[in-house]
């Protein structure tokens, strides 16, 4: 089974959110050691409150960068990202969850690795 686009499920939705920002850090650093997945895929898996809000504003300033380079990697960044926020607008909270249940961290990493397959070919 590959990349479920139809999906509004939370985790899945998060895990693909945050396998665009990873890709969105090493087009805008592709030299650095440490990317975003080595030092918070764990926290983000089971907090994303505690992880996401830092990283959505660290893509920003990636976004910048990229635009100044390739901007039309930006814009499909950017309507990547606009795509996948707008299947969290379901719920009657816009916020990151708290915490993800181990079931739901599972979805979370099945997303993760299925948009990384899909940004590969896309890219």
């Amino acid at each position: 089974m590959g990349l479920n686009q139809e999906t509004n499920n939370e985790a899945y939705v998060l895990g693909r959110i945050f396998s665009v920002i990873e890709d969105i850090q090493k087009t805008a650093k592709p030299k650095i050691v440490s990317n975003i997945a080595d030092q918070c895929f764990s926290t983000a898996c089971m907090k994303p409150l505690s992880v996401f809000p830092f990283i959505i504003n660290q893509s920003s300033l990636w976004m910048r960068e990229i635009g100044y380079k390739k901007p039309e990697k930006k814009e499909i960044y950017k309507e990547i990202l606009i795509n996948l926020y707008a299947k969290l607008t379901g719920g009657t909270e816009l916020t990151y969850p708290k915490t993800l249940r181990i079931e739901e961290q599972g979805t979370f990493q099945f997303g993760y690795f299925h948009q990384k397959n899909e940004m590969a070919q896309y890219f």
